[in-house]
């Protein structure tokens, strides 16, 4: 199977810590600077090939983003199985097909520790080089579960003790008040059509972020402020170590899920 190219200094670093059976080929532009030679030092000591690549064709690879010297031929995409899902939080992201939004809700849910991002194979964004790319090598550092049937993987969840909270305009529970303590499976839409009915169906609890006339959060935006609410619910450490502390109140208002589909 054909895979994939990366590109730039986060992404290649954290798949080389990860899983570095997936990169087949480090590609290494003209003038190294410190931080690429020490990749091109890791890769030949996990018996990964180097090649030399053209400026010009690096900067191809890279389109409009800086290449930062240095790319990687990699195997496709290492998905998750849905078994393998653990941790007190669990983010089902459903219907975002912008890779850019989707690659930042990875960078949250890498940087709030999640479990695992499962996400379904129809109406959403697959983990590709550009996913991968903004987020800074989060797609290495969390499990991500393409599941053929969102239903039937919410509905796993469940049966194994996951309470699903579903964030929807007009949802009855403000987001401040909600409970999201563990374990719990969050579900985010996208912005034009939310969460699929299927998926609200089936959700123990509804929230939502009231904007008080404010303009509304994109998907990624709030889905950075539910997880840290998750991370507050459970006193979890941030990736950075320091403790995420509970706050409710005024802090949660001002944004909105006005982009999730109301009933």
């Amino acid at each position: 199977m054909k895979g994939d190219t990366l590109v730039g200094i986060h992404a290649v670093e954290e798949w080389l810590d990860a899983e570095p059976p997936r990169i087949s080929a480090l590609l290494v532009g003209p003038g190294a600077n410190d931080r690429v030679r020490r990749l091109i030092d890791r890769a030949r000591e996990r018996g990964i090939s180097v090649r030399a690549i053209a400026r010009a064709d690096l900067e191809r690879l890279a389109g409009q983003r800086n290449s930062q010297g240095v790319a990687a031929e990699v195997r496709p995409f290492p998905y998750a199985q849905l078994e393998a899902c653990s941790g007190d939080t669990v983010l089902i992201v459903d219907g975002v097909t912008d890779p850019q939004n989707f690659g930042a809700i990875l960078r949250s849910a890498a940087f709030f520790k999640v479990g695992a991002v499962v996400v379904p194979m129809d109406r959403s964004a697959p983990v590709s080089p550009v996913v991968e790319r903004t987020a800074a090598g989060a797609a290495a550092r969390v499990p991500i579960v393409q599941a053929p049937s969102l239903v039937a993987a919410v509905e796993s969840l469940k049966a194994r003790g996951y309470r699903i909270v579903a964030s929807i305009v007009g949802g009855h529970t403000h987001l401040a008040e909600a409970d999201l303590s563990g374990p719990v499976a969050l579900v985010v839409g996208s912005e034009g059509q939310g969460i699929r009915p299927s998926i609200r169906r089936l959700a123990d609890q509804r929230v939502a972020l009231p904007s008080d006339g404010l303009e509304s959060l994109n998907v990624a935006s709030f889905t950075s402020v539910l997880l840290y609410a998750a991370a507050a619910a459970n006193h979890r450490p941030s990736v950075g170590g320091s403790a995420v502390r509970p706050r409710a109140g005024p802090g949660f208002v001002g944004g909105s899920a006005d982009e999730f589909e109301e009933d």
